[in-house]
């Protein structure tokens, strides 16, 4: 494979020791698969890497217990194609969605989904948040469609630049929330999608699933309950935003921090509760982000050195732009306190998850399994 245009290819470097793989095909219970994605957050966002403004300690603590992957990439500059390579398995030469815009996956057999493979070994599938599915689309009923048993969302990105949905959909219903109002009102996304998270773990635990959790923070509009924000209010010198397609916000900076604490809070509530039923130690967890970090919406990157020592972010074919903080985190298979520097992308967790769950990969995709691989 073209190392250049594919970065090499090759996900989830998982795992710790030789045998992680093994162990999990040969296991009676399939291993659980949870991925998690955080819109627009760049690779110097989380205090483990090096951000001073704020602390992510729930992401620190899978880093600490996991493994981190230093030299994983996104699959674009920009969320619809990146996020059509990590359900696809494909990059960015092949897959059908390679552009922000009205385009969505084409119906079976066509644009096969990793839930749809996962579903097909026994899987129950879920996908809650942001779909990846669709870039600004009106079909709802899209996600079941393509082989989630359960989708609750967004099925256009536009709609998710909001926070305070005036409706989301629901397994091809759509949801009102009539005192909403799209930048204001009195139910927040991400509250909305993490008690469904936790709703589905909680039915779901007594079999294999797969669920993708595709989060919102910290992509403006800027915007968050104002107890994440408080803690920040007065630390950082501000320039309040006047606001145009996204929302005016006095605070900005106060507002990211904000984000960014309530997304990792977010991550930190999810790995409690598969602790809490019994399930940790058969359970894969992925966090990672879908590109690098943004400068819009009244934040810029440079503000809290988002994007780190790399050059660039969103939309930059630079390091900044496409190198996101990965870690994969799976109790008593990967090793605490591991890291590995192997190249990986977006496109090489369908064939991890399928050699997980012990089923074979499409013949047509581009990603490459390297799991098991020793840390370095």
């Amino acid at each position: 494979m073209n190392r250049l245009f594919c970065f090499a290819g090759c996900l989830l470097v998982l795992l710790l020791s030789v045998g992680a793989v093994s162990r999990a095909a040969d296991s009676p219970t399939k291993p659980n698969i949870i991925f998690i994605l955080a819109d627009d957050l760049g690779y110097g966002d989380l205090s483990c890497l090096g951000q001073q403004h704020f602390q992510t300690k729930h992401i620190d603590q899978l880093v600490a217990e996991g493994m981190l992957l230093t030299d994983h990439y996104a699959g674009c500059t920009v969320c619809a194609p990146s996020r059509a390579c990590l359900l696809s398995g494909k990059h960015t030469g092949h897959v059908y969605q390679r552009f922000n815009g009205q385009v969505q996956f084409r119906e079976d057999p066509q644009d096969l989904t990793i839930a749809r493979i996962l579903g097909e070994a026994g899987y129950h599938t879920a996908m809650i948040g942001k779909s990846g599915l669709s870039c600004n689309s009106d079909d709802g009923s899209l996600p079941n469609r393509k082989g989630f048993d359960h989708f609750f969302g967004y099925v256009s990105h536009g709609g998710a630049h909001r926070y305070y949905p005036k409706s989301l959909w629901r397994d091809g219903t759509l949801v009102e929330y009539p005192n909403n109002h799209g930048k204001e009102g009195d139910q927040y996304s991400g509250d909305l999608f993490l008690s469904d998270a936790l709703d589905y773990l909680d039915t779901h635990a007594s079999e294999p699933f797969f669920l993708h959790l595709s989060l919102q923070q910290p992509h403006a509009d800027l915007n968050v309950p104002t107890q994440w924000k408080e803690p920040f209010l007065g630390k950082f010198d501000e320039v309040p935003y006047k606001g145009d397609h996204y929302r005016s916000e006095p605070n900005p900076k106060a507002t990211f921090a904000g984000m960014v604490t309530y997304l990792d809070h977010s991550v930190g509530q999810i790995v409690a509760k598969l602790n809490e039923l019994g399930i940790a130690e058969n359970t894969l967890v992925i966090f990672s982000s879908d590109n690098g970090a943004m400068s819009e919406g009244g934040w810029n990157r440079d503000y809290f050195n988002g994007s780190g020592q790399y050059r660039g972010g969103k939309r930059d074919l630079y390091e900044g732009g496409i190198r996101v903080p990965t870690v994969a985190w799976w109790p008593g298979t990967i090793a605490p306190v591991s890291k590995s520097d192997h190249m990986s992308a977006f496109w090489d967790f369908l064939p991890t998850a399928c050699e997980l769950a012990g089923v074979d990969s499409p013949d047509d995709i581009d990603g490459i399994s390297f799991a098991p691989t020793r840390p370095c």
